[in-house]
């Protein structure tokens, strides 16, 4: 069989049979690449730990001749689930809740709250009166109040659900889906039907690039950012105003005038964060895979 090189005998003398272990397998998983040879010796010749390799480099291939198969890029969700949230200070990090399967919490109870006030909102938009259009913007403010109250209750009592994590994005969509398709069918303008079009062809195409991130086990990288929150600022601002300005309220011209401004911040803003997404996305998925 031969002898170990020298190199070989002065590095690795005691853990020498510690090396023989971790580096056999490797002749056993690639079997089209192994050399003719079986066993210690053979590994470490693959490695080009001793003087009988062609190329006697030392520690030349232990990581390149692994295998891909073994050489895992992402993590396992077991890994996943026992993640620590690391704060700005290394030493306050806090553990990542444990989803619960429970539906009832008061998060979830806030986000079943604006589904269910959308039916009333559609009915008192239709009624051609004073008092209607009031009452049908106070329940759209309730609406978005929600939807920032929500999200702020799950993270201070740090409550977390699969029921929340499903219904409130379904909620935020209905919502601003339903409001947009009125308010373009009442004020029936293209200054208010280009933005709000560019608003919801975005929101369908960044869901459905969650939920194939999600199906990677990379969800995480398409969480929303800076940009996308300002965008919902301005969504909610601009629908919220468009309501105060139809004819039944009576104010004056202006407020229609900063309604539509917003609409079309909100809009920019969507293609902006949109592209973020998108790119953060993709260079993940070049990454992990």
């Amino acid at each position: 069989m031969g002898f170990w090189c020298t190199p070989c005998s002065i590095l690795y003398g005691a853990h020498l049979s510690q090396l023989v272990a971790f580096v056999a397998p490797v002749g056993r998983l690639a079997p089209e690449r192994a050399p003719q040879r079986h066993g210690a010796f053979a590994s470490l010749r693959r490695c080009g730990l001793c003087v009988h390799a062609k190329r006697p480099t030392l520690l030349r291939g232990c990581i390149e001749d692994v295998p891909s198969q073994i050489r895992r890029k992402k993590p396992l969700e077991s890994e996943k689930r026992y993640r620590l949230d690391l704060g700005p200070d290394a030493h306050e990090a806090k553990p990542v809740p444990v989803q619960s399967m429970s539906f009832w919490n008061l998060p979830n109870a806030l986000t079943l709250a604006r589904l269910i006030l959308l039916p009333p909102i559609v009915v008192f938009f239709y009624i051609s009166q004073r008092w209607a259009a009031l009452v049908c913007t106070t329940l759209f403010g309730m609406v978005s109040l929600t939807d920032w109250l929500d999200g702020y209750i799950a993270r201070r009592l740090n409550v977390s659900s699969v029921w929340g994590a499903f219904l409130d994005p379904v909620a935020d969509k209905l919502s601003v889906a339903t409001m947009l398709i009125l308010l373009v069918e009442r004020y029936a303008r293209f200054w208010v039907t280009l933005p709000a079009v560019v608003i919801l062809v975005r929101e369908i195409a960044i869901t459905a690039l969650r939920e194939w991130m999600a199906s990677r086990g990379l969800r995480d990288v398409v969480a929303v950012n800076q940009h996308g929150k300002l965008k919902t600022v301005f969504q909610m601002g601009s629908i919220m105003l468009l309501l105060l300005a139809q004819p039944s309220i009576g104010l004056p011209p202006p407020v229609l005038y900063l309604g539509v401004s917003f609409l079309h911040a909100a809009a920019v803003l969507s293609l902006v964060s949109g592209y973020r997404y998108f790119r953060a996305a993709l260079e993940a998925h070049a990454t992990y895979y």
